[in-house]
């Protein structure tokens, strides 16, 4: 059974990148399959589907968006509990060092036109037609290394002045 970002997130690392969290706790399960002496046990064709409870008809949908106004872990915040308190909506990963999040939810409670909306009324609008920082759908739980971190893996030493006027 799958855990919780915010159920790793308390018991692992206290960090606000959920992306950083998925990041770490994937190295940690591949260092854990490499040492261990026997393979893993091979997983139940129903396991392997994944179907939550009540079968096919719930299945959850993803949705990546970009959000260029979440560039401080307190925004993460804001943004992880506005879309939390929606119906329907199961998982929030949210990034600022990406300006990412994906949202696991049931389409059949909640549209990714409503999302939208509780994102912009949070003062977070959706970054389009390249307004955000990720241009492609980054591969969330794929374990698969994100081509762009070659062009955004730098580490930004220089203060961004919203930030500086904030603390004012």
């Amino acid at each position: 059974m799958a855990t919780s970002i915010a159920a790793r997130r308390s018991t692992s690392l206290d960090l606000t990148c959920d992306f950083c969290v998925l990041y770490i706790e994937h190295r940690r399960e591949v260092a854990n399959l490499i040492q261990a002496s026997e393979p893993p046990a091979q997983r139940s064709a129903a396991v392997r589907r994944k179907y939550p409870k009540g079968g096919p008809s719930v299945i959850m949908e993803k949705l990546q968006l970009n959000i260029p106004d979440m560039y401080a872990d307190h925004h993460v915040l804001k943004v992880r509990s506005a879309l939390t308190a929606v119906a329907g909506v199961q998982e929030v990963i949210a990034s600022s060092a990406f300006r990412l999040i994906s949202v696991t939810h049931d389409p059949a409670t909640v549209t990714p036109e409503a999302i939208e909306a509780t994102l912009a009324e949070a003062g977070y609008p959706v970054g389009d037609n390249g307004a955000g920082v990720m241009p492609n759908v980054v591969p969330v739980k794929t374990g698969s290394k994100d081509p762009a971190w070659n062009r955004l893996g730098v580490r930004i030493s220089k203060t961004d002045m919203r930030d500086a006027k904030l603390s004012r």
